[in-house]
């Protein structure tokens, strides 16, 4: 279902969809855009991405899904995935599938007029009706619409990316002899530990039932994990948040491991395993060569054990065997992803106000306090956040945000 279409030129329209069905009828589209936009990292704003997140929160409409589209010569050029929320009562448009995405970039073809479609995708956002910010935040600097952005937005705020470079090694012994003897022994050890404790395997999942059930195991960690440590949040605990990440790993694909390299979003999960039971997950996502972690966890019972570390180090070497070019770490901040990576990209936070309640917004909420609320939850240890918690009547709450591969 189209609610509007705006023409831009003769060539270009710009067209809002408001529904699954309108989503669904876009799907081959879609689908074809994804194989011209591999490597712009807009793997948060795939076809599979956004029809799983509409069917799991279409219910209660707290997300309204608001998908702009825009075609040349009639063809699919460009997608701005995007959703209204409220939040104290203030209407805001931000990516479709906040706030668990960790990269947001339009779908664009850069083989296109992406000045006019980016132009006429802007105002078409600025001209709907009761929006009173529009938030984008997570924005590459590689993204296809940044330098635009940056022209129209105001800064809500930047991080960063890490990226593990792996095209360069040849294979694993070449990707070990480039580290410093600092940082292979503490591995190697760390690892030997593990090793002792029994018989200790590591496969990949690429998709279906195995999938599903191991999802579920690792958010249930995840959940464990950020409890323990009095982290805040509503989303990790949401039971639509496991339905949700077990449906993108849903189809079953028979095609061989060299092709992974090809692939277009598609999601596995890494198993380490000890006498043939998981004690460390992750949770990622192949696309154009390229992988990309978005949730790793392990049982809280192997912790002095490091099981993380070992699962991520054996997921380095999956991917350097299959060809892949890099291993994203993506940018939840972490401490412990500098020890991993050898590369970083800059990732902006825009805001966009179309109101004075916009504006107060964003100058009051997202300058100021919102910032001073997450460091100070940041410095402190675990006992004076549950003290806090507690003060406010969340201890013990469903966990949020914190360190990825806990």
């Amino acid at each position: 279902m189209l609610a509007s279409n705006q023409a831009i030129n003769t060539q270009i329209s710009v067209s809002i969809t408001e529904t699954l069905v309108g989503l669904n009828q876009l799907e081959e589209s879609w689908l074809a855009l994804e194989t011209k936009t591999r490597g712009q990292l807009g793997i948060f704003q795939s076809f599979n991405w956004c029809k799983n997140w509409l069917e799991q929160w279409k219910s209660n409409g707290e997300y309204v899904p608001i998908i702009i589209t825009a075609f040349q010569d009639g063809e699919l050029v460009c997608v701005w995935p995007m959703q209204r929320s409220t939040t104290s009562n203030v209407a805001v448009l931000s990516w479709l599938g906040t706030p668990i995405i960790q990269y947001g970039s339009p779908l664009v073809d850069i083989a296109c007029d992406v000045k006019s479609v980016t132009s006429g995708v802007w105002r078409t956002i600025c001209d709907l009706k009761n929006i009173d910010i529009v938030r984008l935040h997570n924005v590459p600097e590689t993204s296809p619409v940044h330098s635009f952005l940056k022209t129209k937005c105001r800064s809500a705020g930047s991080t960063s990316s890490s990226i593990l470079d792996i095209g360069a090694f040849a294979d694993w012994d070449e990707y070990c002899a480039s580290m410093k003897t600092s940082t292979r022994r503490p591995r190697r050890k760390r690892f030997n530990k593990l090793s002792r404790t029994g018989v200790m395997k590591f496969e990949v999942h690429k998709s279906g039932r195995h999938f599903a059930d191991l999802a579920k195991v690792a958010i249930g960690w995840k959940q464990q994990w950020l409890k323990q440590h009095n982290w805040p949040t509503t989303t990790m605990g949401d039971p639509r948040l496991t339905d949700f990440v077990t449906s993108l790993g849903a189809r079953v694909d028979g095609r061989e491991k060299n092709s992974l390299r090809n692939q277009t979003n598609h999601w596995v999960i890494g198993e380490l395993s000890i006498d043939s039971k998981p004690i460390a997950l992750e949770i990622g996502v192949v696309e154009g060569g390229h992988y990309y972690s978005f949730l790793g966890a392990y049982d809280l019972d192997w912790a002095s054990y490091s099981p993380g570390k070992v699962q991520i180090e054996s997921m380095i070497a999956w991917a350097l065997e299959y060809g892949i070019q890099s291993y994203d770490f993506l940018c939840v901040a972490a401490q412990y992803k500098s020890d991993w990576t050898n590369k970083t990209i800059v990732i902006d936070h825009f805001a966009c106000p179309l109101s004075v309640r916009g504006r107060l917004y964003h100058s009051i909420w997202l300058k100021r306090l919102r910032p001073a609320a997450k460091y100070g939850l940041q410095k402190l240890t675990d006992n004076q956040r549950d003290k806090l918690m507690s003060l406010f009547g969340l201890s013990n709450k469903d966990a949020g945000t914190g360190n990825k591969h806990a």
